[in-house]
């Protein structure tokens, strides 16, 4: 389920990191590669006692489907625990962007006249974030838009938050990647992401925030790009909706093997 759908339809009021542990599943459907499933388990999370759910849901060909007594992450929303998102199984992000990377580098190569050996694997990082800024404003769609109607931070308001901005933790409770054209996007590697974030401020009152995250690296999205993920934000003072990934304070990644 897209971010944009989950705010219209499946708006939390009180989001909570819970689990879903998959108890029956029935094929419904088989087409084009994709599997229509039915699934049957028990929702649970603080303050959710166990509850009986049964969920549809189609997985790419390419998924891992879920399989009977597996447990999954899950956005529970303790004021209507029958609203919740379920973090299903699939192929790594790794995996899965590396495999992206690879086409648009065979694309490029062809629109070149080339052999895809000849271009460099890697790009130049410079200027991602304004690189990723212009691709969101030339793509088409409503991407200057956020599921709640309210416009991403920019560029110069996230730099400007990271020096001025409360610093506070925030839980991923949803996450809706962007289909931004290969060729806009700054880098192989690079996704964005609308993010529907459970805020916590130093003096430990919460509200729940949308906002949208850019991704430098597969690496950085595989470690935080997922709902339950634990992230740095920057509030602004003046209007505490205004939300930024601190990436100051982003975990380190962990070593590539060599």
């Amino acid at each position: 389920m897209g971010l944009r759908q989950w705010y219209r339809k499946r708006h939390m009021r009180d989001p909570v990191a819970g689990t879903f542990t998959v108890r029956r599943t029935a094929t419904l459907d088989i087409s084009d590669g994709h599997h229509t499933l039915r699934l049957s388990g028990v929702l649970r999370g603080p303050g959710v006692p166990p509850e009986p759910v049964t969920v549809t849901e189609v997985f790419a060909a390419e998924a891992e489907l879920p399989e009977p007594g597996t447990e999954y992450p899950a956005a529970i929303d303790r004021a209507r625990t029958s609203v919740f998102v379920v973090r299903w199984p699939g192929r790594s992000m790794t995996e899965l962007m590396a495999q992206r990377a690879r086409d648009a580098r065979e694309e490029r190569a062809i629109r070149l006249g080339l052999d895809p050996s000849a271009l460099p694997e890697d790009e130049p990082p410079q200027g991602f974030r304004d690189a990723l800024e212009r691709a969101v404003c030339e793509a088409t769609g409503d991407l200057d838009r956020l599921p709640d109607g309210s416009t991403p931070v920019s560029v110069a308001e996230a730099d400007r938050l990271l020096r001025t901005g409360e610093a506070a933790t925030a839980v991923i409770s949803a996450i809706s990647f962007l289909r931004v054209p290969k060729k806009l996007l700054p880098s192989r590697e690079a996704s964005l992401a609308d993010v529907a974030l459970d805020i916590r401020r130093a003096d430990g009152t919460a509200y729940a925030a949308i906002a949208r995250f850019g991704f430098r690296t597969a690496a950085r999205r595989a470690q935080i790009g997922f709902a339950g993920a634990t992230v740095p934000v920057r509030i602004d003072p003046g209007d505490p909706r205004r939300v930024a990934l601190d990436r100051h304070r982003l975990p380190p990644l962990p070593d590539r093997p060599r």
